[in-house]
């Protein structure tokens, strides 16, 4: 199909339009409940990210795969703060196996998709084109 990105790989294709998906429902989700600067900067961020990543540049495949990582660091540690437990901020530990459902599968594929990103960046068009 001509309006899909033109890859010769179906993951790349599914990783791409996934992470263009979530683009949208941010935009759309921004749209319907933030005002005023979240509602730019989302506008600002997730527009060219999910333009770029549509379009194959090497920019967005980049800035994908950092904002995936800064995730993927930053989700298990979100969930249950230390801190926050020793001064009583936060409710009882949840169950091993929530932590295991809600997170670690949300870091698995995330991992995946930089995976992915990388494995395949020689399909995406260089930032600065060389003559």
């Amino acid at each position: 199909m001509q309006f899909l990105p033109k890859t010769r790989t179906k993951s790349l294709l599914f990783v791409i339009l996934a992470l263009c998906g979530i683009c949208l429902g941010c935009i759309v989700s921004a749209l319907a409940r933030v005002e005023g600067p979240g509602l730019y900067f989302a506008l600002a961020l997730f527009m060219p990210l999910m333009i770029g990543l549509w379009l194959q540049s090497n920019a967005a495949r980049v800035l994908a795969s950092a904002v995936i990582m800064f995730m993927v660091i930053l989700a298990p540690p979100s969930i249950i703060s230390p801190w926050a437990a020793m001064n009583g901020d936060t409710p009882d530990c949840p169950d091993v196996w929530e932590l295991v459902a809600d997170v670690y599968s949300w870091v698995l594929v995330g991992l995946l998709a930089v995976h992915i990103l990388g494995k395949y960046k020689d399909e995406f068009v260089p930032f600065l084109k060389h003559k």
